[in-house]
């Protein structure tokens, strides 16, 4: 399991909150200066760290190339997609909709930004194959900018972060955290605040030094 942050519990203290593979459908909404993004930082890091090449077949959709350059040198990655290349929303649906295999284990998908890639299925007309493929999937982590953006993923079983939103029409609809700390959230579904781990550095630096990091080895 990736300990995605910590949990402020007034019964119980701080304790972690954690992420694995079969956890199903994981939404962190939040602007672009909420902090929430950190949250796939952590994710890629902590897959890297912790979980098996076999237990983590990565399917990745970013919308920067820097970012989707340094995801392809993970060998735990299965595809990584560019959304506004319509060959590779194609073969993001072809994965969401291949039957998985005997053993239940299909891809783990993570998305950079929900509402850029449900607007570019649209356009493609194929949103409703996306909407229904995320949803059947093994398990999803992504990032959403506003609650429209999240489609049916908004009310789907799962669990839903609130950070910081730039729309107050969006803060009062969702709850969350308007004016806490970068990475501060609400989880929707029990009222508890989460505080997402952040780093210092960007993915495209963070990851190159930990897959040649000497520990390697043994991990």
């Amino acid at each position: 399991a990736v300990p995605i942050g910590l949990i402020d519990n007034a019964t119980t203290g701080q304790q972690p909150i954690w992420w694995q593979p079969d956890d199903g459908l994981l939404v962190a909404f939040g602007s672009l200066r909420s902090g929430v993004d950190d949250l796939l930082t952590t994710l890629f890091l902590g897959l890297i760290d912790r979980i098996a090449p076999a237990d983590a077949d990565l399917v990745v959709v970013d919308r920067s190339p820097t970012r989707r350059q340094v995801i392809r040198t993970i060998d735990r990655h299965h595809l990584v997609v560019d959304p506004d290349e319509p060959g590779d929303l194609v073969a993001l649906l072809e994965v969401l909709e291949k039957p998985g295999p005997p053993d239940g284990q299909r891809p783990i998908v993570v998305i950079d930004d929900l509402g850029h890639l449900r607007a570019q299925a649209a356009v493609k007309g194929v949103l409703d194959r996306l909407d229904r493929g995320l949803t059947a999937a093994r398990s999803v982590v992504a990032v959403a900018r506003t609650a429209d953006d999240a489609g049916p993923l908004l009310t789907a079983p799962g669990r839903h972060l609130i950070g910081s939103l730039a729309d107050p029409d969006d803060q009062r609809r969702l709850g969350g955290e308007p004016d806490g700390p970068r990475g501060r959230c609400r989880m929707l579904e029990t009222g508890e605040i989460v505080q997402l781990s952040a780093l210092d550095r960007s993915l495209a630096s963070a990851i190159p030094e930990r897959l040649t990091d000497p520990r390697d080895g043994a991990r």
